[in-house]
Order: C-alpha cells, then structure tokens, then sequence
C-alpha cells in the first residue's frame, strides 16, 4: 500500500489489517504515521497503558509475545510498535511470525514492525502473507520536496507561497524533521488560513542546513559561488578544521585536472567516457524514477569502458566508484585551460593557508571568486 492511502485509511480508522511492516530510510515519517495511528485509535489518557515498545537490540521474540495476550481494562486498541526486527536470527524471525499467525491477534492489537533493511521487509511480508500490510517510507525525490512542503502546509491549514516554499527548503535542507519543525513555527505565525510569505521565511528561518565538505565540493563542482561561499563560512563555523576543507577541496580540483589532461592526452580512451559524463552531466539535479536509471545506466558502460584503462588511468581515476562517477560529470563545467590557469592560485592559497592568516574565510572566498568567475574556454 502507498503511504497517502495509508494515511488515508487512518484518517478513516479504516485499517483492516492487524499486522503492518513499516520499512525504508525515513524514519520522520514513520513516526507521523504512528502517532496518526494512535491519534486515531487510542484516547489520550490511554496512550501510556496501551501503546507497547519492543526494541529487538535488547529483548528477544518470547519477550514480546509473552505479553501479546496481556489485556488492558479500556476500549482503545492496544498497539505493538516492534523495532529493529533485523537483530533477531533469521530462524527466530520465522518462528516469530508463526506464532503470531497460529495464536492469533487479539482483535484490539495492532502490531508494527519498524526497520530499515528491504530484504527482511520482503522476509516478513512473505511470512506473513496476507495478514499484514507493508508500507515502504522514502524520502521524496528532490524535485518533489517543495510540492511536500505545499501539502504539509496544507495539512496545518495555511498556505505556504512557492518561492516561499523554495526558500525554506533552501535554508533547511532536505531533513523532513527539520523542515516540519520550521513549517509548524511559521504556520502558528501565519495562522489557521494564513498565508506564509518568503518575508516570513526569510525572517524567521536562519540557515540549519548542517554543511559538510562535500556539499562544498558539489557547490564548486556546479560553479554555484553563492552557495560554495556560504558552505565555506558554515563549515568555518562549525569547527571544521581548516586542513580537511583545504585537502578535500584541492583533491577534487585535482581530479578535474587530471581527467581533462588524459582526455586531451589519450582521446582514443577518454571520447566515450566523456560523453556518458556529459549523459550524467545533464541530469544533474533531477532526481525522479525515470532520471535515476538512465544515470545508473550512463555510470554502468562508465564502469565498463574503464576496465579497459592502463593502471595508472584507473588507480587514479577510480571510475569505478558510482560517487566517484558522479563527481567527475562535474568536471565538465570546467574547462582544462580554466584548471590550468587557476593552479598557480592554488598554491598561492596554500601558502597562505600554512601562514596562519588572520581571516581564513577571506582566504578561501578569493579562491572560490576567482576559480568559480573564470570564464570558461575550451
């Protein structure tokens, strides 16, 4: 069943099944669709006799179902919620199942498994038949976050503008926690029918996108100066150490350099290549079904043509790492001339950096203004 029908159905208290199999990487929304499920079901002064965790880290099967009989003296519906099923041996996990499916679920219990690992998501599915349910929770795509946003605003009967939407999403990142937890704040300040404007936005969501240093390297590798600028001054903020920014910066500058130089050097290797890199290139950014497997695709014959690479080409390249790949499309929004010209510079900001300057934001900014502004030739 698809998550928007689930929700669905709770919303309706509707369920017909007693057994779900929660499954996939998002957990934020997991946890919405539980608490929906005991909104629904369970009277709040319930909810602490009713609502049962069984973390598998630490108990065993017979634990849990020692206490499925175990009645409550109200009318809500009693629910299992059972994480972390993958810790138990594959043996323990069938003979769980049985016993649930021989005993028989009280007919007020409703019992959850919750994990991540796909392969015991199909295990407990088929073991389970047709008395269980399974829901996968993903993320969505990139290019359907703001649409998430606009629906989310909705369910907390306000409206939130598009580009007010893109600025958040902007400011947050991708964290479904984290952009609920904005949104929530902004829809009290617009209020029920409100509006939420990008004034809003702007003034009462500072940056919480926690930066890392290789969404710097993605930021240099689009030649998106803004954002490379700001990356560098959060990671400045965060702590990071000066050396880790500087090395992983250089290595990534350095593969450009090395791919465009063996391009120009060895073209009878490098054309094909080059033109499934600029497959990928092109489809940077888009993130649906149907862009995902034609990248999977152009990164698969990128793999292939590489095997027949000298040693060298390919210990250095290392074109048969999908992220590495992916990196290396990147490189294309520069030219080698561009790379050639901007090396000096790199060396003057790494004797800068070895001399403790006392602004070492200013440093990196001159970098990133003048290797991000060059204009690009062939």
């Amino acid at each position: 069943m698809d998550l928007a029908s689930f929700e669905t159905q709770i919303r309706l208290k509707a369920l017909s099944k007693r057994v779900f199999v929660f499954s996939g990487k998002e957990n934020f929304l997991k946890e919405r669709a539980i608490e929906k499920i005991i909104k629904a079901y369970i009277a709040p002064e319930d909810v602490h006799e009713n609502v049962r965790r069984v973390d598998f880290d630490t108990a065993r099967a017979d634990d849990f179902l020692r206490n499925l009989a175990i009645f409550s003296f109200n009318d809500s519906k009693r629910i299992s919620l059972l994480f972390n099923p993958e810790s138990l041996e594959g043996p323990e996990r069938k003979i769980l199942c049985g016993k649930l499916l021989e005993s028989g679920i009280p007919s007020d219990v409703t019992v959850i498994f919750l994990l991540q690992e796909t392969s015991v998501a199909n295990e407990l599915s088929r073991l389970l038949g047709e008395n269980c349910e399974r829901i996968d929770f993903w993320p969505p795509f990139e290019n359907q976050l703001t649409g998430w946003i606009q629906n989310e605003a909705d369910d907390l009967e306000c409206q939130i503008l598009l580009d007010a939407a893109d600025l958040l999403l902007e400011r947050t990142g991708p964290d479904l926690r984290i952009l609920f937890q904005e949104l929530t704040k902004l829809a009290l300040q617009a209020g029920k029918g409100g509006k939420i404007t990008f004034a809003m936005v702007d003034h009462g969501v500072g940056y919480l996108k926690q930066e890392s240093v290789f969404d710097l390297v993605e930021h240099i590798g689009t030649r998106n100066l803004p954002k490379a600028v700001r990356s560098i001054e959060n990671l400045l903020q965060m702590g990071e150490t000066t050396q880790k920014i500087w090395g992983v910066m250089v290595k990534a500058l350095r593969d450009y350099k090395l791919l465009h130089d063996l391009n120009n050097d060895r073209p009878d290797l490098f054309d094909p290549v080059m033109k499934n890199l600029k497959g990928i290139l092109i489809l940077h950014g888009k993130s649906d079904y149907k862009a995902n497997q034609e990248k999977k695709r152009l990164g698969s014959l990128i793999q292939e043509q590489a095997k027949k690479f000298p040693e060298f080409f390919t210990d250095n390249l290392r074109l048969d790492n999908p992220m590495q790949i992916k990196s290396m499309a990147l490189a294309l929004k520069y030219s080698k001339s561009e790379l050639d010209a901007v090396w000096p510079k790199l060396l003057e900001t790494d004797f800068a950096l070895k001399n403790s300057p006392p602004n070492l934001n200013l440093v990196f900014q001159k970098l990133l203004i003048d290797l991000i502004s060059r204009r690009k030739t062939n």
